[in-house]
């Protein structure tokens, strides 16, 4: 059995490019997303992820930077994890597996959004990826709410708040 963290999933804005932000005071529940003071229309020019599960100690502490927007109009965000140097990002999907009835979800995954596709934006029909937080608004990754990471070692899925 893994253990767990004790730490909650966090995913924290750090700035904006043209300007620093204040910090929100919002915890609830198993993890945080916090714009440090995003106004409008503005997305924050990087993320921070902290709090991840003991099988995945290597998202700690990465730097996700915006990329751009996919073709659904939401912002990406990018990081390199230390493992491999690979590519993690945090991207809004519709719908993760292409079945029309998807529940859409801002997700942190490995696999690079497509930059055309408006639902499944990671092509695989599938609705895998390291975290997920479910959620209706395309603009931006929630103020606050409970990620779900996969915590699972090798074939075991081990999801958790």
């Amino acid at each position: 059995e893994t253990p767990q963290r004790t730490a909650p999933l966090a995913v924290v804005a750090r700035m904006s490019r043209p300007a620093l932000m204040s910090l929100a005071n919002a915890i609830l529940g198993a993890a945080l997303l916090a714009p440090l003071g995003a106004t409008g229309a503005q997305q924050p020019y990087e993320l921070k992820l902290a709090g991840a599960c003991d099988t995945r100690l290597h998202l700690d502490g990465l730097s996700f930077k915006l990329q751009g927007s996919t073709a659904n109009g939401s912002p990406y965000w990018r990081a390199i994890s230390s493992v491999g140097n690979s590519a993690v990002y945090i991207y809004y999907d519709a719908d993760c597996d292409g079945s029309k009835d998807g529940t859409p979800r801002w997700i942190i995954d490995t696999d690079k959004p497509s930059l055309t596709a408006t639902k499944d934006l990671d092509g695989d029909m599938k609705c895998e990826y390291l975290a997920r937080i479910n959620s209706e608004d395309p603009t931006s990754p929630p103020v606050e709410g409970e990620w779900h990471m996969e915590c699972g070692v090798g074939q075991g899925k081990d999801w958790r708040d």
